[in-house]
């Protein structure tokens, strides 16, 4: 591996670790200097490399983070108030937040709470149970496809499934991170399992996990981050695109 490919993934490493401290952090507010020392970077190369590997500068990031996490809260959640949604997404006060919510969304609080949740994406349009067009961020007005929603949909809608809702206990696991397209997730299992067989961390009894740290109903589909895991035991030593990810006990679908 030449020393281009291990400056990749070397930053690759040191961006996940800014990453998935904003997401442990949410309801703190980060300046410049505190994430480039997260990345172990001075703020001009921090900024630098996270704009060009993420396609966004940090405070852009952080901000979308934070509206896109209370954008979840407000339809999952739906007895928390607004300002508890606002501060627990790292939002001094209410109306800042209200603000900075319908600018990006085009929608205030209340108004995308009564809105339908999207629970299949087609062609970049999202669609609700009922089969009409969920807004886009920024954008209340989308072309349905009739055909789709007349045939494709409601085969979905009442295609015979049996839904669970178990706990999970508390998984520790290692990742590989891939945002974009759900099609492409297997690239990165493809390096995780890589990385993991020659240290003897696969065997016939490993299990794997897909995380996603991103809601695909919310966020763009492009900027969607979904972290292809196998769980592992004890403290294991990671590097390159490699991380580390411990999930509390919790209960999924």
């Amino acid at each position: 591996m030449d020393s281009k490919q291990l400056s990749k993934q070397e930053y690759t490493t040191r961006i996940n670790r800014v990453m998935d401290y904003i997401r442990l952090n949410l309801d703190k507010s980060f300046d410049l200097a505190t994430l480039a020392s997260v990345a172990s970077f001075s703020p001009y190369h921090f900024h630098r490399i996270f704009t060009a590997m993420v396609g966004e500068t940090p405070n852009n990031f952080v901000s979308r983070i934070k509206l896109e996490k209370a954008a979840q809260l407000l339809h999952n959640n739906p007895k928390a108030s607004v300002s508890e949604v606002a501060f627990t997404c790292g939002f001094v006060n209410v109306s800042s937040f209200s603000r900075a919510f319908k600018g990006y969304f085009g929608l205030t609080t209340t108004e995308f709470r009564n809105q339908d949740k999207a629970i299949y994406i087609k062609n970049g349009v999202r669609y609700s149970k009922d089969c009409k067009a969920v807004s886009k961020i920024g954008k209340n007005i989308q072309q349905v496809n009739e055909q789709f929603c007349s045939v494709e949909f409601n085969k979905i809608i009442i295609m015979d499934t049996k839904i669970e809702i178990k706990r999970m206990p508390e998984l520790n696991l290692i990742y590989c991170r891939h945002t974009g397209d759900f099609k492409k997730i297997g690239q990165a299992y493809e390096k995780l399992f890589s990385w993991a067989i020659p240290r003897e961390l696969v065997n016939q009894n490993t299990k794997t996990v897909t995380v996603y740290q991103d809601d695909p109903a919310i966020t763009s589909i492009d900027k969607v981050r979904q972290d292809a895991c196998i769980i592992v035991d004890g403290n294991v030593k990671v590097d390159g695109e490699i991380g580390k990810l411990n999930m509390p006990s919790c209960r999924v679908l």
